[in-house]
């Protein structure tokens, strides 16, 4: 039976599309250990983030086995409003590119460039592109790749260089977590 989710992938991986604030920065000159390590911890807290804000404790039926389970997931809804209020205070403050529709995995992205800049732009060009996550998260998700082909009508194809594996994971586990809530949301649609 048919859901009405497809399984999307880039690069024989589960990839995520969405329409989400990101930039593509071409990259002119060589880059340092220094700034490689930077965004590759950036990127580990980001997503360490994101999967924290997506953790959801059952407050229906707390562990048993543990009695200070309920306390705790009292306090863990608590720190998570909290968060996200702080976030969103920051985002106020916060300009964002435009939400455009994007289709990434760990290894690589696909979205559609406009005309002038595609023109401008070359196969193998060197650039970082930046995903904002969540609104409530100032901070993008910067990965460095490469142009791997530009499409009639603007479409780019860029493939990431590699990540740490503990990034990678990380982004396999966000996007995995985002398809299984597409998947579950198909199956049972909120009601209004």
């Amino acid at each position: 039976m048919y859901e009405g989710i497809d399984t999307l992938v880039i690069h024989d991986e589960l990839a995520l599309e969405d329409s989400l604030p990101f930039v593509w920065q071409p990259i002119t000159g060589p880059l340092t250990t220094a700034v490689l390590q930077r965004h590759a911890d950036s990127n580990l807290h980001l997503l360490q983030a994101c999967l924290a804000l997506d953790d959801q404790i059952t407050h229906d039926n707390p562990d048993e086995a543990i009695p200070q389970s309920a306390e705790l997931a009292r306090l863990d809804s608590k720190m998570n409003l909290v968060l996200d209020l702080l976030g969103r205070l920051l985002a106020q403050h916060q300009s964002y590119p435009a939400p455009s529709r994007i289709r990434f995995n760990a290894r690589g992205a696909e979205w559609t460039m406009a005309a002038a800049q595609a023109a401008q732009t070359d196969t193998e060009t060197c650039g970082v592109l930046e995903i904002y996550l969540r609104e409530c998260l100032v901070d993008p998700l910067k990965l460095i790749g490469r142009v791997e082909q530009i499409a009639k009508g603007g479409r780019v194809a860029v493939r990431f260089d590699a990540q740490p594996d503990a990034v990678m994971n990380l982004l396999g586990k966000f996007i995995f977590r985002q398809h299984r809530r597409r998947v579950a949301d198909a199956r049972h649609p909120k009601r209004a």
